[in-house]
């Protein structure tokens, strides 16, 4: 195995283009030239975002911050779920089965959107237009969620209930804030 020598260097021109129509395109004043010299010589050029050398910016604190919330009230979701079916012994077992996979996927579904949102920030950084797209999807998600506990359960007197809109709402809101920092 060779060396590897890297070199970081700006590749602004005194024009304030980068130098090639590729790399004009990509998005961040932080872009840097990385040349790479491996054992043929060769140079290879990514932009610093594709390296995940950028700090972590209020964009990707939003994001975590709501997915962490998120992530959390799955597992408040769906740690009841036992006692929730047992107030349902009046029911038939296949209600019962039935009431108990829909909580357990409720609380699936937040972990999922969760998941998603830590991944892309980790894999493509907080300032990528996909992961801003990704965000934004989640926060639809959330808000769909919240819109419908908001006529469903949200209209019984339980209290877990009545908090899970505006949370999971608040958690929409942190995610259409991150996308758009």
């Amino acid at each position: 195995m060779g060396k590897c020598i890297a070199e970081i260097r700006p590749i602004r021109d005194e024009t304030g283009r980068r130098g090639n129509e590729l790399l004009d395109r990509l998005e961040g004043p932080n872009v840097e030239e990385v040349l790479a010299l491996g054992q043929g010589g060769g140079r290879s050029t990514l932009g610093r975002d594709q390296l995940g050398q950028n700090p972590v910016g209020v964009s990707a604190v939003l994001a975590y911050t709501a997915a962490g919330i998120i992530a959390l009230w799955g597992v408040a979701h769906v740690l009841p779920t036992a006692r929730v079916v047992e107030g349902y012994n009046d029911t038939s077992r296949d209600n019962r089965l039935v009431i108990t996979q829909e909580w357990i996927a409720e609380a699936m579904t937040m972990w999922f959107i969760a998941a998603v949102v830590v991944t892309a920030s980790i894999l493509a950084g907080s300032q990528h237009s996909l992961v801003a797209w990704i965000y934004r999807v989640s926060a639809f998600m959330l808000l769909a969620l919240a819109a419908l506990t908001a006529v469903t359960g949200a209209r019984t007197p339980v209290v877990f209930f009545k908090i899970c809109p505006f949370l999971q709402g608040a958690t929409a809101v942190l995610l259409l804030a991150a996308s758009w920092t």
